[in-house]
């Protein structure tokens, strides 16, 4: 089962512990995908956030941890200055991130300061 998280808005320090358990979460599934297509937002926290991350599924020999990014968003211009594609599998869609023929455990990951859900990418 490959399980897509889906992020929305800004994330920075405050967030940190809530991106941690988010993560940890899903640390043992064989295959996860980030969802950053409606994130406007990361520092360098979230960025240490997902290099550890990537090392412990690394460690524990599981598939690269996949991150779909809008093409032009800062989040893709950030990425694109620290070379994160030699460390990330780097995609335009949540159906491209996709391992073949997976079967995909959706899920909402939370977003700061808002209550309002973000909708969930249609992978049919």
């Amino acid at each position: 089962m490959t399980v897509v998280l889906v992020f929305a808005g800004e994330y920075d320090l405050s967030c940190r512990e809530q991106l941690r358990a988010e993560l940890g979460s899903v640390a043992a599934k064989p295959a996860v995908v980030l969802d950053f297509a409606d994130v406007t937002f990361i520092d360098s926290t979230v960025l240490t956030e997902l290099y550890r991350f990537q090392q412990s599924r690394q460690a524990a020999e599981l598939l690269p941890v996949a991150i779909v990014i809008r093409s032009g968003s800062a989040v893709e211009r950030l990425l694109d200055i620290v070379d994160a594609r030699r460390i990330f599998p780097i995609f335009e869609s949540v159906c491209d991130a996709l391992p073949p023929e997976a079967k995909p455990d959706i899920r909402q990951a939370f977003r700061l300061g808002e209550e309002e859900q973000t909708e969930l990418p249609d992978v049919s």
